[in-house]
């Protein structure tokens, strides 16, 4: 997804393979951000945790912490 698309792009394009929680956003100052519950086919040895953050509503990134 390209930086800038809106919330409702990302969210109609989100493909079948990743389960994102959108009704438990976190918010960060002026920033949003939905945590990635699950990605098929990961096999993710150190565990992290990844995020897509929102800023104005707009799409700033996916971001991934331990």
């Amino acid at each position: 997804m390209a930086i800038g698309s809106s919330l409702a792009q990302v969210k109609k394009s989100q493909p079948d393979f990743i389960v994102i929680d959108w009704d438990n956003p976190d918010t960060l100052d002026q920033t949003i951000r939905f945590r990635i519950e699950k990605i098929e086919g990961n096999f993710d040895v150190l565990n992290m945790t990844h995020y897509l953050e929102f800023s104005d509503n707009k799409y700033e990134g996916r971001w991934s912490t331990k």
